[in-house]
């Protein structure tokens, strides 16, 4: 599914697994969503990049590219390791 998802356009995936393209808003045949954060005024997550992991946009005709009334985010990418001991 995965490498399906980067080589066939959106209209072959479609036909062959049944998904709609959009952003997931739950759980479906192949994806069960196992947490859920609100929407918060200035909060930060931070989660292992491993796991396959989602936005919750329930209305994406309310995202905006005018960042005075868009939803600002931040991509970063850390490398982190025990202390030694």
């Amino acid at each position: 599914m995965i490498n399906d998802a980067g080589r066939m356009s959106a209209a072959e995936f479609s036909a062959r697994y049944g998904l709609e393209g959009g952003y997931l808003s739950g759980s479906n045949r192949f994806f069960e969503r196992v947490a859920q954060v609100p929407a918060a005024w200035n909060r930060m997550l931070f989660y292992n990049g491993d796991l396959f992991h989602s936005a919750d946009i329930a209305a994406p005709a309310r995202l905006s590219a005018d960042p005075r009334t868009g939803r600002l985010t931040l991509n970063g990418f850390f490398t982190c390791r025990p202390a030694a001991r």
